[in-house]
């Protein structure tokens, strides 16, 4: 239909920049993207990667042809088109960073290097947030105060914010209802209107969660007088009005109440000892010299020196859940750690309870990860021997003799019960 060259997609953009100065038919934006799509959902055995490539750098070049840019300008845009795509695409940003400096490019200067991380960081920064339609928007008070889920940054704000800024708006709206005119009431209409402006433009732009940060004491003290308002206007109901603040500190504050303690005790120095340092000493005392540790859901690699450790990279770029995620069974897992001359394994119960990538894409969703976590508890029961546990902390020791076999039951051990 497009009458396109044949070709995997790559070779012809490098053709471009270094033949062409950068120029790439309009057409192509549409053209390679359209074949993969149907060559795939036919069950083709092609790739992305070159569809994406291509289509992307056609729309950079596209624009610097509308711009009439010169070859050396239009080229590097080509290449931010590039870095975009493989941004958004297969969720990683320095991957397209390198790949269009490195070989779409080949030249590593601040002329090349600075619009390529702007771009790519604009499409990955696309990934997170809530949505931005009108659904979205209406149920964003909900969303960040009832949904949001701390560390997630994918269908969330990433954030755990209190259910007192809901309630202040809500109290601005019985104000609304009351007929009390909120222009009578100082400072309160600028606030709303400078959070409120503030709001929009991270939602219909990039929604990072540390951009919306500065507005949430606005709404705090806003919502504070706009209940103190409504508390003195209703003189029967006023005093019950009361209870809904200290409800929504309860509900922020409730999930944290049994680690209170030993956080405080932490923070204030009381407990020196805490479980991670006294798991490290005791894996110090443990390992002989040629012994290797695998850390899991702990990221304090810091703890641990003197021993040769695999560090744990919190993220959705983690290697270790990369790992995990590459075996379907435990066995596999097992044979995998004793190629790598792992002999210890430690695992932090408390924050894998808690602990969830960044962001989850179409080949790494939330089900791979609570499945992953499985796969290594069913590794620890099955084919370990357990050392050392307290807090939530635990240690183990890799059988020495052959990958075991497979378990005589089909039983699952679901991830840190």
């Amino acid at each position: 239909v497009f009458r396109e060259p044949p070709g995997h997609g790559v070779p012809e953009v490098i053709h471009a920049v270094c033949r062409d100065g950068g120029r790439m038919r309009g057409r192509s934006a549409f053209s390679r993207w359209l074949g993969s799509m149907c060559n795939v959902a036919a069950g083709g055995s092609a790739g992305l990667e070159g569809p994406i490539v291509f289509s992307a750098a056609a729309v950079g070049s596209w624009v610097g042809g509308v711009r009439q840019l010169d070859e050396r300008r239009r080229s590097v845009l080509l290449a931010c088109g590039v870095a975009g795509g493989i941004a958004a695409v297969f969720n990683a940003p320095m991957t397209g960073l390198i790949f269009s400096v490195e070989i779409v490019l080949a030249e590593w200067s601040a002329f090349s290097i600075v619009p390529i991380v702007m771009s790519q960081s604009t499409e990955f920064l696309k990934q997170a947030g809530m949505g931005q339609d009108l659904g979205a928007l209406l149920a964003l008070p909900w969303n960040l105060t009832m949904n949001s889920q701390p560390g997630t940054y994918q269908d969330s704000f990433g954030f755990q914010v209190s259910a007192l800024v809901l309630i202040g708006l809500l109290a601005v709206v019985g104000l609304v209802a009351s007929g009390r005119r909120l222009r009578s009431i100082p400072l309160l209409v600028p606030m709303l209107e400078l959070s409120g402006l503030f709001t929009l433009i991270w939602f219909f732009t990039f929604q990072e969660a540390r951009f919306l940060l500065p507005v949430f004491p606005l709404l705090a003290f806003s919502g504070a007088v706009a209940t103190e308002q409504l508390a003195t206007s209703w003189p029967r109901f006023g005093r019950s009005l009361l209870l809904l603040p200290a409800f929504a500190v309860l509900h922020t504050q409730i999930a944290m109440l049994t680690t209170l303690t030993s956080s405080s005790a932490i923070a204030l120095e009381k407990s020196a000892r805490h479980a991670p340092e006294v798991a490290a000493n005791f894996l110090r005392d443990e390992m002989a010299p040629e012994d290797r540790l695998w850390l899991w859901m702990e990221q304090r690699g810091y703890l641990f020196r003197g021993v040769d450790y695999v560090p744990y990279h919190i993220g959705s770029g983690s290697p270790s859940l990369a790992l995990v995620h590459r075996f379907t069974d435990y066995t596999s897992l097992h044979c995998e750690l004793r190629a790598m001359e792992i002999t210890h394994i430690l695992i932090n119960r408390r924050f894998a309870r808690i602990a969830q990538p960044g962001l989850f894409g179409p080949d790494y969703t939330r089900d791979d990860f609570v499945a992953g976590r499985t796969r290594v508890n069913q590794l620890v029961h099955h084919g370990a021997e357990q050392l050392f546990s307290a807090q939530g902390f635990e240690v183990y020791r890799l059988d020495r003799g052959t990958c075991p076999p497979p378990p005589p039951s089909s039983r699952i051990d679901h991830a840190d019960d």
